[in-house]
Formats: structure tokens, sequence, C-alpha cells
């Protein structure tokens, strides 16, 4: 049982919370608070974990700490910024698909989907209660399903959600900023082309659309989608240049 006091000294304005341990050893400690409903809360806290003993998980811990913080702020007046992990994610990629092209958002929301449905009942609960150990099955379970450049892409999609939130006052940390990408192992798969595998492909296009997204791809550099977007209002003959706004940055090049 808990209870609150004065210094015995009479040199401190805080107050003290003295409780006790499954085992019966008693602790004396300042709230370093002064005011008494504040104190209290903080003082119930401390009671209410050390009670858990060995059995106090982490996931326990942050529940504790959560409830207990959140009641010291309505002690004075305030509350605590909060939300679930399923509310969060849907914010996130609402604000994204202001910011983004509509390529690019389509990407964040199948990781974030990902993520959510991985989690699972989880996702009910407060940021609070998401790990860095959840963010790092997310991780293996992404590996096991897609490449490590699409697993690598989810997990910098899932950071850049999470430290929004951090952000925001809604975590304390980004738990995902532990957990690392993976490394390619061997040899990249990709290389250029050849001239004479340029030629074969040019062959096969004949006079088929095809043949003209093959040359413009390869004079450029540009994307497929990019490519296909272009219009002869876009290519100066004279000049020999090509102007466009790529889609997924929103840039103009020529």
């Amino acid at each position: 049982m808990a209870s609150l006091h004065k210094d015995p000294r009479g040199k401190s304005p805080y107050w003290y919370c003295s409780f006790y341990e499954k085992g019966g050893k008693r602790h004396f400690r300042s709230t370093k608070a002064t005011d008494k409903k504040q104190a209290w809360q903080i003082c119930n806290t401390w009671a209410k974990a050390v009670l858990h003993g060995d059995t106090l998980t982490p996931e326990k811990a942050r529940e504790v700490i959560s409830r207990g913080v959140a009641d010291v702020m309505l002690a004075s007046g305030q509350s605590l910024p909060s939300s679930t992990i399923r509310d969060w994610c849907k914010r996130w990629l609402e604000t994204k698909e202001v910011e983004n092209e509509a390529s690019t958002h389509s990407r964040y929301e199948l990781a974030i989907r990902g993520f959510v449905d991985f989690l699972g009942a989880k996702t009910d609960k407060d940021l609070d209660h998401l790990s860095a150990n959840d963010v790092l099955r997310f991780r293996e379970a992404c590996s096991k399903q897609v490449s490590v450049a699409s697993t690598n892409t989810n997990l910098r999609v899932v950071r850049a959600c999470l430290n929004a939130a951090f952000r925001q006052g809604l975590v304390e940390r980004n738990v995902a900023s532990q957990v690392s990408g993976l490394k390619e192992r061997g040899e990249s798969k990709r290389r250029a082309l050849t001239m004479e595998e340029v030629r074969r492909i040019l062959e096969m296009c004949a006079d088929s659309p095809w043949r003209g997204l093959v040359l413009v791809g390869l004079y450029t550099g540009q994307r497929l989608a990019d490519c296909a977007r272009i219009r002869w209002q876009q290519v100066d003959l004279v000049k020999t240049s090509i102007w466009f706004v790529t889609q997924k940055t929103g840039k103009r090049l020529s």
C-alpha cells in the first residue's frame, strides 16, 4: 500500500512516497512534485509497478508508466496526446496523399498496409506498445516474401511514419530507428544492357510503339511511365531536346 508524506526534516517542498515490495521491503523516495494530486499519481504508479516483481514485462511496464503519466497530466488539468498504431498509420497516410505523387503514395500505402496486417490485433493498442522487436520481426517477415530492396523500402516507410509520430509527441522515441536495413548479398543482379542486347530488343519491337519507348528510355534514362507520357509538344527538334515533368518527384527536366 502506498502513502504520501512530507519531508520529516522539513527541508524539502516535495511530497515523499512510501511503498512496499512484495517481499515487504519498504521504499521511501521523493516524487519531485509539490502538488499533492500529482504526487499521489506518481506514488501510485511506483507502487503498482513494484507489485509485479519479476513478472513485470516490458509491455506491462509501458502500460503502467503510460497510465501513470496520463494520470499525472490529468491531475494537473492537462491531457497526454495519444493514438493507436492503426489510427496513426491511417492519419500519416492521409497527410502523405496530399504531399506526394500518386505512385509514391501507393508505395507508402503498400508498406504500411503490410505493417498493419503483420501486427494484427496489436495495431489497436497505443503507439507506446510498439517495440523495436515488432519492427525487426516485420523486416524478417518481409525478407521471406519480397526482395532485399523491397524489404528495405518497407522499413524506410515504417521508419518515416513512426518518426512523424515522434515529432508529434506521441512516442518518446522512434523504435524503427533501432532496426537497420538488410544488406545485399553477393553481386548486384542489375547491370547495363549491352548495345547488342539493345539492338535485339529494337528488332523485337519492330515498328510498334514499344520501339519509340525503348529509344526514349535509352537516350533519356527515365522511367517507363515518364517516357510513355511524353507528347510531341515536349519535343524540340531544332534544339534536339525533350522536356518533361517526372511523375515521382514533380521536377521539370530537359
